[in-house]
């Protein structure tokens, strides 16, 4: 039995703004180009500790991001399985919050304690108030920078499994007859089968990541590849 003050991870929650995925990922090798173009910011992975009124302020404002023109703000997570009703107010969108839990023998959703603390991996550009998430530094408790970059620890985390299957996990939802879940349009920088297409900005090795993805359904690779990217934030949390 694990004792109360037993984790199981460093951070069972993560988050990610989707204007950090900058081009598709489709199906079949993915060259270490490819990932770099997709995402090309080399940004670090830090955790967060922050109270549950806070991160309950965090989702409010990926909800206004959500109705915005540039959406790019509007979260990716994982450890969280959330409800919006766009047709609220701003500021009392988010109407179910759940998150997994930490202190836990065997991790489970629970809902929201505003007066709990609650530690969270991200990125730095939105731990240090990136797309207008100023309350990540105002109302921030601890802050811990992993020295990894994002892309860097997808790259190793596909290579080491080899394959990847991005899958739809039901994390975000919205009240029905509501838009949906939105992400920036991605620019294909190939197709199925296809060498990749240099871009102009793009640079570096040319060597394939041994690694394949596998799409079953017509939903957004993007916001497929967001999933992958989260989980690869909470492995590295869970085995560091």
């Amino acid at each position: 039995m694990f004792g109360t003050d037993i984790k199981w991870a460093r951070a069972a929650i993560a988050l990610s703004n989707s204007g950090s995925i900058r081009a598709d990922i489709n199906k079949g090798s993915i060259s270490y180009r490819s990932l770099k173009t997709s995402m090309p910011f080399g940004n670090d992975v830090v955790t967060v500790t922050v109270s549950g009124d806070t991160l309950k302020k965090v989702f409010e404002r990926s909800a206004e991001a959500h109705t915005s023109a540039n959406n790019g703000g509007f979260l990716q997570v994982s450890g969280v399985q959330i409800l919006y009703d766009m047709s609220q107010p701003i500021g009392q969108r988010v109407i179910d919050l759940k998150l997994r839990c930490l202190d836990c023998e065997v991790p489970k959703y629970e809902p929201l304690d505003l007066s709990a603390n609650y530690t969270v991996l991200t990125t730095s550009f939105l731990a240090l108030g990136g797309d207008g998430y100023d309350v990540l530094v105002t109302g921030r408790l601890d802050f811990e920078n992993l020295g990894y970059s994002d892309s860097a620890m997808v790259v190793e985390y596909m290579t080491a499994l080899n394959k990847v299957y991005p899958t739809e996990e039901g994390r975000i939802r919205f009240v029905s007859g509501q838009p949906q879940q939105t992400t920036p349009v991605p620019t294909q920088t190939s197709t199925p089968g296809s060498t990749p297409t240099r871009l102009d900005n793009s640079s570096g090795p040319t060597s394939p990541v041994s690694t394949s993805t596998t799409d079953s359904s017509a939903t957004s690779v993007t916001t497929a590849f967001s999933t992958t990217i989260l989980t690869t934030f909470i492995s590295y949390a869970l085995f560091t």
